[in-house]
């Protein structure tokens, strides 16, 4: 795993999300990058808005978010005060 991220690191999280959900599964758009992963999905925004979501949860936080990412585990880490949740790659 790697440092945390923020959405100020746009350009270097951009990376870790394309080689965590494939290049082809990332599209970026007015500074939101959507990745598709199967039946789940990842949004980032450069504001700092996280979102994520499976057939039968999801999750948002809206800003002061760490992002780190586990490739080997296939796992998003997403913290912030009060909160540390994982989206594992489907």
């Amino acid at each position: 795993m790697g440092a945390p991220l923020t959405t100020a690191d746009w350009d270097r999280l951009l990376d870790e999300l394309r080689e965590f959900a494939g290049e082809r599964n990332v599209e970026v758009e007015d500074g939101v990058a959507h990745a598709k992963l199967g039946d789940g999905h990842v949004e980032l925004s450069r504001e700092g808005r996280v979102r994520t979501g499976m057939p039968l949860h999801g999750f948002e936080a809206d800003d002061g978010v760490e992002l780190e990412f586990d490739h080997g585990r296939g796992r998003l880490h997403v913290r912030r005060e009060g909160v540390d949740y994982t989206f594992r790659r489907p």
